[in-house]
């Protein structure tokens, strides 16, 4: 039965995501988009390879794509057997998640990898070339996926690469979750009592960092700009101290004296995330590449100021709000210090600009924009 909401007939739609669990960015858009188009009265089937979560969705496990021992052998036969699973045109509209060919739409959170600037030992490489080869075999000319971006200077490098016809690129708005806006905003005792859980002054200046991927966030930059700032403290979400991918950083943080003054926060959501942003004066993401940066959003909204490095696919909305700072690459710790301690002392000014720039940017428009462009194949 076709909804109110959809003026179009019932459809089938294949999804195709590497994997649902963990539930990443990328895995929480697929979920979302999933449940968008069930709501509209289409019927939704997701291909995945190895576990994922019980859902009311109808998931198939493509058993074929984790019989392989490397990584980037595993995508490349689950590419395979998607492309197999929807050539049977049982699907009126087919959305892959991950690079492969002979989909109708690619939702691209991915980065740029077929760059003719490699190194000539990287490109040969299998790896590189399976993902290479993935790449290209989605956006040659001959090739008819529409291609969803999530940002502009995303797809730039891909247009140049592949001559890309701008009438298969579209650049869906953000995607975020009305949940992601803490309701009646965050609460200044949520705060003050993290702080005094930690045994952080409420003088001090706190930076809040979510680094799940710590070498890509650039969690180091962190920690040598809280060496260079007296009396500063540094959250971390994403990761506890036990992590596996912690042992550098904390390594670098004892060989810079500042392990007293990081508090490892693990894995933040919901309440735990709004605590942790009301204990904070600023985000502090100075990511070394980053396709969007949702979570430059997500405080902002909340009027948590931002400062991140310029390459993030977001970070034009801080400049655009006044909402916080960007810092231009080549990285330089200095200025990243000097735009960090401008923003705490500013913390208001920037605050209000990112409340206010939240109720009118569109924001939360994504999902619904990405369901009508499947919905009319277009």
């Amino acid at each position: 039965m076709v909804t109110a909401n959809s003026p179009q007939p019932a459809l089938e739609v294949c999804l195709a995501i590497y994997r649902l669990h963990p539930r990443g960015g990328l895995e929480d858009n697929c979920l979302r988009i999933a449940d968008e188009l069930q709501s509209r009265g289409h019927r939704v089937t997701i291909l995945v390879a190895g576990d994922a979560p019980a859902l009311p969705i109808n998931v198939v496990h493509l058993p074929d794509a984790s019989a392989r021992r490397s990584n980037h052998k595993r995508v490349q036969s689950f590419a395979e057997q998607a492309a197999k699973t929807i050539a049977n045109g049982r699907f009126d509209r087919s959305v892959a998640f991950q690079t492969m060919p002979g989909f109708d739409f690619l939702f691209l959170a991915d980065k740029f990898r077929n760059s003719p600037q490699t190194p000539w030992w990287k490109r040969i490489t299998p790896r590189f070339r399976t993902y290479a080869k993935l790449e290209a075999e989605c956006f040659s000319p001959e090739s008819r996926t529409r291609l969803i971006g999530l940002s502009a200077s995303q797809m730039d490098p891909f247009r140049r690469r592949y001559s890309l016809d701008p009438a298969r690129v579209q650049i869906a708005p953000p995607t975020l979750s009305p949940l992601k806006l803490k309701s009646g905003g965050l609460h200044e005792k949520d705060g003050l009592a993290l702080r005094r859980g930690l045994g952080i002054p409420p003088e001090n200046e706190v930076w809040l960092t979510l680094a799940l991927a710590p070498k890509t966030k650039g969690l180091d930059r962190n920690i040598e700009a809280l060496a260079r700032s007296k009396d500063c403290h540094l959250l971390i979400g994403g990761l506890g101290a036990a992590d596996k991918g912690s042992r550098p950083i904390i390594k670098l943080a004892k060989r810079l004296n500042v392990e007293s003054r990081i508090h490892w926060m693990g894995f933040l959501s919901g309440e735990t995330l709004f605590s942790a942003m009301a204990a904070s004066d600023v985000l502090a993401h100075p990511a070394r590449t980053e396709v969007t940066g949702a979570v430059i959003l997500e405080a902002m909204i909340n009027g948590l100021p931002v400062v991140a490095t310029s390459n993030c696919g977001f970070a034009h909305y801080i400049v655009d709000a006044k909402a916080g700072v960007t810092i231009d690459e080549p990285f330089d710790v200095e200025a990243y210090k000097t735009a960090l301690q401008k923003v705490c002392t500013n913390r208001e000014y920037y605050s209000e600009n990112g409340i206010v720039f939240g109720k009118s940017a569109g924001l939360f428009d994504g999902i619904n924009t990405v369901c009508d462009w499947i919905e009319t194949g277009n």
